[in-house]
């Protein structure tokens, strides 16, 4: 009997080896597919719907503040759906020295990739719309207001500061926005980089990823953003060249 059993619990065992072996490749594929769907949800969610960012500079403060993740509307990309006072996160314009970030990259790409899709990366820059496709933007007015299309706009996210202090006279031109940071005196926006007829320093609306809608994070700051569009209701439309 005894010699018998040894057979028969040596097989036994090796069945349950091989059974093992087949969950262990199992769950293996599993946990796979479940990371790759993962991925593949994020980047159909965030080319889609909503995406987060991470913001870098004091150019939007107060209104914004370094190190906030901001929630961003992807379906707000549309000109149709753009407005006077929108923040908006936009890919950085070549003649803005765009192309390069300084995101130091991992060694592995699956990190670098799912880097990219969540949080993204210094090539995007987040401004304030000013002046849609046609308007005429001028810096400044006797009380150091901007004023669109004639019409002086009072704004009370920049805390006091002149509209500009430098001074200028664009009209934008179709398919482009022109923006500013709320923190003027630190924002390297529209201005800095124009070449004095709206062309340069505007932005391609194609190259707007959407509207920044809230803050995600710290808690202490979370909660939707305010556009201030109420200070845009008086511009009058832009008058056909």
């Amino acid at each position: 009997d005894t010699a018998a059993t040894a057979p028969e619990t040596s097989s036994w065992r090796r069945e349950r080896r091989n059974q093992q072996a087949r969950a262990n490749r199992r769950t293996t594929l599993r946990n796979a597919l479940f990371g790759v769907a993962f991925v593949l949800l994020v980047a159909v969610i965030r080319s889609t719907l909503v995406t987060q960012y991470a913001v870098p500079s004091i150019s939007m403060e107060d209104t914004l503040l370094v190190g906030d993740r901001i929630i961003v509307n992807r379906t707000t990309a549309d000109e149709s759906d753009l407005h006077r006072g929108d923040v908006v996160v936009f890919e950085q314009p070549p003649a803005w020295g765009g192309g390069v970030s300084t995101e130091r990259p991992s060694p592995d790409p699956l990190i670098n990739l799912v880097r990219d899709l969540v949080v993204g990366n210094d090539q995007y820059v987040v401004k304030r719309i000013i002046g849609l496709p046609g308007d005429k933007v001028v810096c400044c007015n006797e009380k150091a207001e901007l004023t669109v299309n004639g019409q002086p706009v009072s704004e009370p996210y920049i805390q006091g500061q002149a509209g500009s202090l430098s001074p200028f006279n664009i009209t934008v031109p179709r398919g482009r926005v022109w923006v500013m940071g709320d923190n003027r005196k630190y924002s390297a926006d529209s201005r800095r980089w124009d070449d004095g007829n709206g062309s340069t320093g505007s932005v391609r609306i194609e190259r707007i990823q959407g509207q920044v809608v809230g803050i995600a994070w710290p808690p202490s700051r979370m909660g939707a953003l305010d556009t201030w569009a109420q200070q845009f209701e008086s511009v009058p439309n832009p008058t056909r060249q």
